[in-house]
């Protein structure tokens, strides 16, 4: 039996200040309450979706028109 084992794996420090946590604490600020991981901010897009997508067009810097 083979065990898989991953070539890298990201640190913490690599998970905590990636992309995609940085937006996800954004979003905690304007959900008013914490989104601890993925599933949580997930949940919250879902619940309020114009609360999300404004948040995606101001903080990930989309360029366009509404």
């Amino acid at each position: 039996m083979t065990t898989e084992i991953p070539l890298w794996q990201p640190t913490d420090e690599i998970l905590e200040t990636s992309p995609m946590a940085l937006f996800r604490r954004a979003c905690e600020t304007r959900a008013g309450r914490p989104l601890a991981d993925y599933d949580a901010l997930h949940a919250w897009s879902v619940d309020d979706r114009a609360a999300f997508w404004t948040a995606v067009w101001e903080d990930c810097g989309v360029i366009g028109e509404r």
